[in-house]
């Protein structure tokens, strides 16, 4: 059984590398900034000044390469049905901030190893079963960033969700995907 977000797929696997829907969109290019210059012309009338904007440079914070996920299942514990889980993704991404923002890790830069984690418990109403919760959380690495985009982060937290207990739509337990930037987590659990 084939999926998208690479490795083997199965229950109980450990599979990478992992694509939560193709990442790569060229923006790895270096952009270095020229120093404002300041050019000055003669004519019959006043001199004029012109300086060119300096261009923005790249963060010198890795984003993570797509191409080195690794997806971990937990094929135990509480199930949950798809769209509990994703309801929970669309959720959590939604209050990581505004889209556009950037949530960065600089901490590699002083020696730290401490990762920057963003995590919600959403409690789910019964829907005529036992109440549960579900745990999604982001840990940006040191020295990493992650830019806040809805879809993407979705498409994270989807890729254990959809390549794990691959039996059926529902039932399913989560799982992780990590890369050496971030790690993205999706558990549903019971009230205990």
């Amino acid at each position: 059984m084939g999926n998208d977000y690479g490795g083997g797929g199965g229950e109980g696997s450990n599979d990478g590398p992992a694509d939560p829907g193709g990442d790569e969109d060229g923006d790895e290019i270096d952009i270095i900034c020229s120093d404002p210059t300041s050019t000055t012309t003669s004519s019959s009338r006043a001199p004029t000044t012109t300086l060119e904007q300096p261009k923005p440079t790249k963060s010198p914070l890795e984003e993570g390469r797509p191409m080195d996920n690794l997806r971990s299942c937990y094929d135990g514990g509480q199930r949950a049905t798809n769209a509990q889980l994703r309801n929970t993704a669309r959720s959590f991404c939604r209050g990581l901030g505004r889209e556009g923002d950037v949530l960065r890790n600089p901490l590699r830069h002083i020696g730290s190893n401490s990762n920057l984690v963003r995590e919600v418990n959403e409690e789910l109403p019964a829907n005529g079963q036992w109440p549960i919760h579900v745990v999604a959380s982001l840990a940006v690495k040191p020295g990493c960033e992650f830019p806040i985009d809805y879809a993407k982060c979705e498409r994270y937290l989807r890729a254990p969700v959809d390549s794990c207990n691959c039996s059926g739509e529902n039932g399913k337990q989560g799982g992780t995907i990590e890369n050496r930037c971030l790690k993205w987590r999706i558990d549903p659990q019971t009230f205990g």
